[in-house]
């Protein structure tokens, strides 16, 4: 997305040969807002993949607990099993 900004930008010059210079102040305009659009665009999905990162980390702390849980369980089932004769 960043090399087609770069192309639009390249490819309307501030003037054509035949010194249209309204023309081609339109059509940088119409370049910039189609930058704008996808730099909002790519804005949101950044956002949004920040908040699902967030979400994420979250259930691995979950799981982290659970398995730290587990553990001691687990731990103290076998401690049980080999105090019993």
């Amino acid at each position: 997305m960043l090399a087609q900004a770069h192309e639009l930008i390249v490819k309307v010059e501030p003037a054509d040969r035949s010194g249209n210079v309204s023309q081609a102040l339109n059509e940088q305009k119409v370049a910039l807002s189609e930058q704008n659009t996808n730099l909002s665009e790519l804005k949101a999905v950044l956002k949004n993949q920040r908040e699902l990162l967030a979400e994420q980390k979250s259930l691995l702390a979950e799981q982290g607990k659970t398995l730290s849980i587990q553990r001691t369980e687990l731990s103290k089932s076998r401690s049980s099993k080999a105090d019993t004769p």
